[in-house]
């Protein structure tokens, strides 16, 4: 039952690589001056990173999905689910630090 899912716990991983163009796109209008906040900066590194992240989970659990313990598929599971957590605690930081904006006054 784990087995299964994990795997469809890294295809929805993977689902979410569909509209991450169009975010990349549309976070590109967040920038407003040169020197951007550094709460911006970090939420964009956190989106570029998540392709990486969910790539590198999908591949490591494919290639050990015959491993004989479920501790070794979620290692993999939890490093592909490591991008949206790191995405959420940006954005939060954001909503807690920085009242809801992009830009700290």
């Amino acid at each position: 039952f784990l087995r299964l899912l994990f795997a469809l716990i890294n295809c929805l991983l993977l689902l979410s690589l569909v509209p991450w163009a169009f975010v990349l796109f549309a976070y590109a209008f967040t920038f407003s001056a040169a020197g951007s906040n550094p709460i911006t900066i970090t939420l964009l590194l956190a989106i570029l990173a998540h392709p990486v992240l969910v790539i590198a989970g999908f591949i490591g659990f494919i290639r050990h999905r015959w491993a004989l313990t479920n501790r070794v598929l979620l290692r993999y599971t939890l490093l592909g689910l490591a991008s949206p957590a790191i995405i959420l605690c940006v954005f939060l930081a954001s909503q807690i630090f920085c009242d809801g904006q992009f830009e700290c006054r």
